[in-house]
């Protein structure tokens, strides 16, 4: 379930007939007990609902979760697509660490590329109108990768502690006379977070420090919305969340 896959279905298409997608699915049930059974020599720990979920990838509150109902789906559960491209950016990654002074943020951009024909790959990283970084640089053989930095950089809280500014960062593809052909986009907070683990009266402390101020995670355990996944659309969990929001909670598990 948690697995995605593509196909590559060139040779498999029909120009002048039907083209038929059929995915056949075992029992996730039937599956996990025939593992659990397969294997007493491993100790299935758990604290609720048949012990054999353990032994599958899928959702585990299909079992049973809190007070959720016990409702083993099946199905695909994300959009199935056919895709045609001659090159696309399969991955846009951000690495980045803050300066001492928590003044400006500089890294590495990395867009790796699948398919042929990508001369390079032109990166941008923008807030808003403004343009904080900008570079072309040549794809070496699966990937592009560019050093970035960002000046005066506007850092990201926790909500109730400050700001949550997003930067924008595009990875565009181009072929060798500037065509553009596949683009990338990612939303990113730049900010320095700490686990701070110090000795105490009773052991060592656990909370997180962000941007140099320690922050109280009080929050909420979240179980699925609905036991049928796709029947929850962004609308709802954005309705979900705002309730969070509007209560001044700042981490959710």
């Amino acid at each position: 379930m948690f697995v995605p896959h593509r196909v590559d279905v060139t040779g498999k298409l029909h120009a002048d007939a039907p083209n038929e997608l059929a995915i056949e699915f075992a029992s996730a049930r039937l599956e996990a007990i025939r593992i659990r059974e397969a294997h007493p020599e491993h100790k299935w720990v758990g604290f609720n609902g048949d012990m054999a979920r353990l032994a599958v990838r899928k959702a585990q509150y299909h079992w049973g979760w809190d007070w959720g109902p016990v409702l083993n789906t099946c199905g695909p559960w994300r959009p199935i697509r056919l895709e045609t491209y001659q090159a696309r950016i399969a991955d846009l990654r951000i690495d980045y660490g803050l300066d001492a002074k928590l003044a400006s943020a500089s890294g590495q951009l990395t867009a790796k590329v699948e398919g042929s024909g990508a001369r390079s790959v032109a990166f941008e990283v923008r807030m808003g109108e403004e343009v904080a970084f900008e570079r072309s640089v040549d794809v070496r053989g699966d990937a592009a990768t560019v050093d970035f930095a960002v000046d005066r950089v506007r850092l990201w809280y926790p909500h109730g502690y400050g700001e949550q500014p997003l930067y924008t960062v595009t990875a565009t593809l181009l072929s060798a006379d500037g065509v553009s052909l596949h683009q990338a986009t990612r939303k990113t907070g730049f900010r320095k977070g700490e686990l701070v683990q110090e000795p105490d009266a009773i052991g060592k402390s656990f909370f997180f420090r962000v941007n140099g101020v320690d922050v109280f995670c009080g929050g909420s355990d979240w179980i699925p919305a609905d036991s049928f996944t796709p029947r929850v659309t962004a609308e709802k969990y954005r309705k979900w969340l705002e309730l969070m929001v509007d209560g001044y909670q700042v981490m959710i598990r």
